[in-house]
């Protein structure tokens, strides 16, 4: 099913097609500032909550560790 821009499965599992401004934005982060993992996680699911709820969901589902890209 197709919500905005992410998929869920038949099983409810959520994969995200993620804008990629959104990326972007993290990944300069991640290469431009000293940002600790907490700090980068924080900004990412700060990020996503002013524009992406869905993008969030995917964020702490993954612990932040990596985002599933479709």
């Amino acid at each position: 099913m197709f919500t905005g821009n992410s998929y869920v499965d038949a099983e409810g599992k959520l994969s995200v097609r993620i804008v990629s401004e959104y990326c972007k934005k993290i990944s300069e982060n991640f290469n431009n500032l000293p940002l600790s993992y907490l700090s980068l996680k924080q900004q990412g699911s700060r990020m996503a909550d002013e524009k992406k709820p869905l993008l969030k969901a995917a964020i702490l589902k993954n612990g932040g560790e990596r985002l599933l890209v479709e």
